[in-house]
């Protein structure tokens, strides 16, 4: 049986980091050499809003909100607060990717106020493809990864900004999803 590599297998996450630690470390500096685009908040705690009868209550620890600057807003952000959940390359996408959907359910305390981010992406993650573009999606979660020239890119469906220190690519027309109505 061959072995396929997890920058090219669509099931995993992408890269090759071993530890959940060096893809938080390669994201946290890619996102500061954008140059003051997002104000980080790591590592921060958060509780579910919805749940059902026989669950236990439970807290949630996301890795990343980025909270955008006026800088990147005035490029055309309108995604608001973002939040980001890092794994270690060659990671099955099953389980954060449900994680991403079980947090677009809680609401999480930045500095003693509590927000909801509308959108949650996993990095490393390149585009996904079929049903679970479309689960994604609708659910307001996608990914987040680093091409070749060094943009960062955010998508779900399609691409929702390219990012850069010396360029801003923001596309908020592809952020309108689940506006569909009829047979698909």
């Amino acid at each position: 049986m061959r072995s396929v590599s997890p920058e090219i297998d669509p099931s995993k996450t992408t890269g090759s980091w071993q530890t959940e630690a060096e893809p938080a470390h390669a994201f946290d500096q890619l996102v500061e050499s954008l140059g003051g685009l997002f104000r980080v908040y790591k590592e921060v705690p958060g509780r579910f809003q919805h749940f059902r009868p026989s669950q236990d209550l439970q807290t949630a620890r996301i890795d990343r909100i980025l909270v955008p600057t006026d800088k990147l807003k005035e490029s055309g952000w309108t995604l608001g607060p973002v939040g980001v959940e890092i794994k270690a390359s060659g990671t099955k996408l099953g389980p954060p990717l449900c994680q991403l959907i079980d947090y677009s359910h809680a609401s999480w305390n930045l500095l003693g106020t509590w927000m909801v981010p509308e959108w949650y992406f996993l990095w490393p993650a390149h585009k996904f493809y079929g049903p679970l573009q479309s689960i994604l999606a609708g659910q307001r979660c996608g990914g987040v990864h680093r091409d070749p020239y060094g943009q960062l890119i955010f998508h779900s469906s399609s691409i929702l900004a390219k990012l850069n220190p010396d360029y801003v690519d923001v596309r908020p027309g592809n952020a309108n999803h689940g506006a569909k109505r009829g047979s698909r």
